[in-house]
């Protein structure tokens, strides 16, 4: 069975064999950011992920705040290892885990409003990432698995 890029993407992010900074410099995919969009939200759909994801579109800036991520994904609860400070013992927790994605083509940058929301997000400890690729945005799903 010969695997397609993505197939061999997905398998590499999830045994943490894509470097997340490598990732990160990766180009963008080609095309628009919607053909992204698009392509995340039904991986959304596919693994049952509740998540949020307007085209931008007159309507949908009609009643999103200015600078609101492209997406949002609501993702299964992570386990985390935490000392405690009273008993100073190893505990393990599980925290929801709340991603926020803003989607940027070759070249596209932040804009004042996206720069204020993602550090209001991140102030609030959810995670807010910037994604160009694909590759990109399955190494930022499968980083704490």
């Amino acid at each position: 069975m010969k695997w397609s890029q993505q197939q061999m993407d997905d398998y590499l992010a999830k045994r943490h064999l894509l470097k997340h900074d490598a990732v990160e410099t990766d180009s963008a995919d080609d095309g628009p950011e919607f053909i992204l969009q698009r392509k995340i939200v039904a991986w959304a759909k596919q693994k049952g992920y509740p998540h949020l994801s307007f085209p931008k579109s007159p309507k949908a800036r009609g009643f999103l705040p200015p600078g609101w991520p492209d997406i949002t994904l609501y993702l299964p609860q992570k386990e985390i290892s935490i000392k405690c400070d009273y008993c100073l013992q190893e505990k393990n927790i599980k925290i929801p885990r709340v991603v926020s994605i803003e989607l940027k083509s070759r070249g596209g940058t932040l804009t004042n409003e996206q720069t204020m929301t993602r550090l209001q997000i991140m102030q609030l400890g959810h995670e807010f990432y910037v994604c160009r690729s694909w590759k990109r945005f399955l190494a930022v799903i499968y980083q704490n698995e």
